[in-house]
């Protein structure tokens, strides 16, 4: 892939936020953290110069679809899609636009309804997401993932999707935080409340190139293996969302301060906490994903009461 870069005169870009993994060990070791990719369907996000592509490739996927915004990285990842024509697909294209359940509805991947007791023995997916993500723009594809995962309705969700991707350092820290941590926070909330999430391991800056001036962290999220269904069933993704972000949004202070914030609370914020076994004086860090979900939606009732009333 080096040698490519230099015969197509293709450098990182700075504003693309652009850090490509060379390393083929380090891409080798990326796509095992992934599991059993063989004869499965793989989405690469940011397919780049190609590396990450060819160790994608060694694993036999049935098809390998890549998603590549750059238009100057087209010509090398075209050479793979002509030596695999069957194989491997280039999609010119933006990752947080892509139509994931169109692609899954057309390779007819493997999926898992809701009531399937098979579910629930067998959480093998046929479906692969895998990438080292462009720091500007991982932490909104990974709510995209997050929001697609929630509807349980969606192909996407039904396909039990296995995600291996690259965050800046401090973004895994921070999805990965436990409560009661400085980290803790609203990608936290969301993360732990609608996947399951592992750190695979830490990239170290110079197998970039350039080398960014932080690390990488691989991570690996699927949907939560056993999640409070009827509890999610009551709320949609982005009310969660919208009042966890609120609830966040002095990271220091009492959650009774952020509570006060929020439309119908202004006057009752300790009130309201109380109800629900908060004490006032509760930082938001120190909440399970759980319970912001439940205090989300005790709010959603108080804000839906309010709106019947207007």
């Amino acid at each position: 892939a080096s040698e490519l870069l230099r015969i197509f005169n293709v450098r990182a870009l700075k504003n693309l936020s652009q850090n490509f993994l060379l390393d083929t060990n380090v891409t080798d070791k990326f796509v095992r953290c992934a599991g059993k990719v063989k004869n499965s369907l793989v989405v690469e996000v940011g397919g780049g110069p190609g590396t990450l592509t060819r160790s994608i490739v060694k694993h036999n996927p049935r098809k390998l679809v890549v998603i590549e915004k750059d238009r100057r990285m087209l010509p090398l990842l075209q050479v793979l899609e002509e030596q695999s024509p069957n194989r491997v697909k280039v999609v010119h294209g933006d990752a947080l636009a892509f139509d994931y359940n169109n692609i899954i509805e057309e390779e007819n991947v493997k999926l898992f309804p809701l009531e399937s007791e098979e579910q629930k023995e067998d959480h093998t997916t046929d479906f692969h997401i895998i990438g080292n993500l462009p720091f500007s723009v991982a932490t909104p594809l990974l709510f995209r993932y997050l929001e697609m995962m929630a509807d349980t309705t969606s192909l996407f969700s039904q396909s039990h999707p296995k995600l291996t991707l690259c965050f800046q350092r401090e973004v895994g820290n921070r999805m990965l935080a436990p409560i009661g941590t400085r980290e803790r926070g609203r990608i936290s909330v969301m993360c732990q409340l609608y996947a399951d999430v592992k750190q695979e391991f830490i990239i170290p800056s110079r197998s970039f190139t350039p080398p960014p001036k932080v690390e990488g962290m691989v991570l690996t999220l699927s949907p939560r293996a056993n999640p409070p269904k009827e509890l999610l069933d009551a709320i949609s993704y982005k009310e969660v969302e919208t009042f966890v972000r609120k609830g966040f949004q002095s990271r220091r202070k009492r959650l009774r301060h952020n509570m006060m914030r929020l439309e119908g609370l202004e006057e009752c914020s300790d009130a309201f906490l109380l109800e629900n076994g908060f004490q006032a004086e509760t930082r938001a860090p120190n909440l399970t994903s759980d319970q912001w979900l439940k205090l989300a939606i005790a709010y959603k009732h108080i804000a839906d009461n309010n709106n019947n009333n207007n």
